[in-house]
């Protein structure tokens, strides 16, 4: 069987705070400082060996996901697939004004999505398309 990587340039941010993690060099529980750039942030070469550090060395507490510089796709744990995968971010884009989320900054009433972007559509909440739930890594 052949395993393939997938290549990139990829850092991890806390959902939380925006911050990024780069690694401090010591071999601690959670050897990683906040920085707020991704110029001073950790990167890694490929997806497989960052989804490996999300799962063992990083906080397992906290809500973070990794970013591919490259591409701007965002990746969070896959808690249903376990240990070391991850899943793509979805995203939702209002189809009337076109602003986009990454899940889960909007919010979900009635198991429907709703732009938050209320000032542009004077008040009237705007059903959301979802748009990549389905990938997995």
């Amino acid at each position: 069987m052949l395993i393939t990587e997938t290549k990139g340039s990829f850092v991890i941010q806390d959902r939380r705070t925006g911050k990024y993690l780069q690694h401090d060099g010591t071999g601690q529980d959670h050897p990683y400082n906040d920085v707020r750039s991704t110029e001073d942030a950790t990167i890694w070469q490929t997806l497989e060996h960052v989804s490996y550090v999300l799962w063992w060395y990083v906080d397992s507490f906290g809500d973070y996901r990794i970013i591919n510089l490259d591409t701007d796709e965002h990746y969070v744990k896959n808690k249903k697939r376990g240990m070391s995968h991850v899943m793509k971010e979805a995203k939702v884009t209002c189809p009337v004004c076109g602003t986009s989320y990454l899940k889960p900054g909007f919010k979900r009433l009635a198991s429907r999505y709703y732009c938050n972007n209320v000032n542009k559509h004077h008040g009237i909440r705007y059903n959301l398309t979802i748009e990549g739930e389905e990938g997995q890594s």
